[in-house]
């Protein structure tokens, strides 16, 4: 056991030593980053790093949420810090604040897989309406992330449920996490099926009311995230 230990203080130094001796990039410029979609509310970027890779030490200047996909054991290390592993269960999500820079070492014999949602609105909307639960037969809806400028949410919806009707007043996130076929039901627009495969990030404009029936033979799951 000390061994052990005295080995991961060691490899913890060296991984320090050769932070400080090459300048963070930044985030856009990190290989396993790859952007995915930009407009005046987020920067999104869909991560990859193999079973046993790192990422280059990586600049996070703005705040950000995450969603893992798939489960996950990952070491933070940023800069100037003492080194974390982080366990991560599929569909977990997180806001970090910016201002720092870290590598991030997958442990695993999988890929890590993630999408990192970086906000790049200046401010929240003044009026911006507090964020509503969806109750339901065959729904369920966890509220992730709840703060003055993000919601994220994980929302399931059992095979043949639909899910009440409700309104998207701000353009949201949609990230499944895993196969699905929906039919959406917009109010003045009708009946559309919807078919997203697991990872599949999409931007959804606002201003519309709907209801999701899932039409598929096992339980659909996707994330929303709203920035306000």
């Amino acid at each position: 056991m000390k061994r052990a230990i005295c080995l991961l203080l060691l490899l913890s130094t060296l991984l320090f030593a050769q932070q400080a001796a090459a300048p963070a990039v930044p985030i856009d410029r990190e290989p396993m980053h790859h952007l995915f979609l930009e407009n005046d509310v987020v920067r999104v970027f869909k991560v990859e790093v193999p079973a046993g890779g790192r990422t280059l030490l990586h600049q996070h200047d703005r705040d950000y949420l995450f969603i893992t996909l798939g489960d996950s054991d990952v070491t933070n290390a940023r800069q100037g810090e003492p080194a974390r592993e982080l366990k991560l269960k599929e569909g977990d999500m997180a806001y970090t604040k910016g201002g720092f820079a870290h590598v991030a070492i997958n442990n695993a014999k999988t890929p890590f897989r993630n999408v990192t949602i970086e906000i790049v609105k200046p401010a929240p909307d003044a009026n911006a309406a507090p964020s509503q639960t969806l109750a339901g037969a065959g729904m369920s809806v966890t509220f992730m992330v709840e703060n003055a400028r993000a919601h994220a949410e994980l929302d399931e919806l059992e095979p043949g449920a639909t899910t009440p009707q409700h309104s998207h007043k701000l353009a949201h996130l949609a990230v499944a996490l895993n196969d699905m076929t929906l039919e959406n039901d917009v109010v003045g627009k009708g009946k559309a099926t919807t078919t997203r495969k697991a990872g599949d990030v999409a931007w959804v404009e606002g201003g519309y009311t709907h209801t999701f029936k899932n039409l598929g033979k096992t339980a659909a799951r996707w994330a929303v995230i709203e920035i306000k």
